[in-house]
């Protein structure tokens, strides 16, 4: 879902994710009070969800997560190849809306299908 270096998020001043970052986020996602939807793009605030992010680890400096409750149908989609491409929104340390403040928190996981995440490769 996401990878370490330097990257401009939509809106924001270039941001440096190092392996240790990808590890805090990790350690810090809360399924029980703040599960992350996934969803279909980078939708506004009324969009449904098609799944939520139950676990995030970290493997060779790749943020990845284990998804719950995908609608049968956005699964079908994903496999025939429709959603290639992976892109998150993060919670700043500093957004009033972050369920963890002080420190960057998973918000959501869109999956693309024309469109070219922010961060190549995924």
């Amino acid at each position: 879902m996401f990878r370490t270096g330097t990257f401009s998020p939509m809106g924001a001043a270039p941001q440096t994710i190092t392996e240790e970052s990808l590890k805090e986020i990790a350690s810090g996602y809360d399924r029980e009070n703040a599960r992350a939807p996934v969803v279909i793009g980078h939708p506004d605030i009324d969009a449904p969800a098609v799944g939520r992010v139950e676990h995030l680890y970290v493997e060779r400096g790749v943020l990845k997560a284990t998804l719950k409750n995908t609608v049968s149908e956005f699964a079908t989609f994903v496999k025939e190849g429709r959603y290639k491409r992976i892109s998150i929104s993060m919670f700043l340390p500093n957004s009033s809306a972050n369920p963890k403040p002080g420190k960057m928190y998973l918000k959501h996981v869109g999956f693309l299908g024309a469109a070219a995440p922010a961060v190549p490769g995924l």
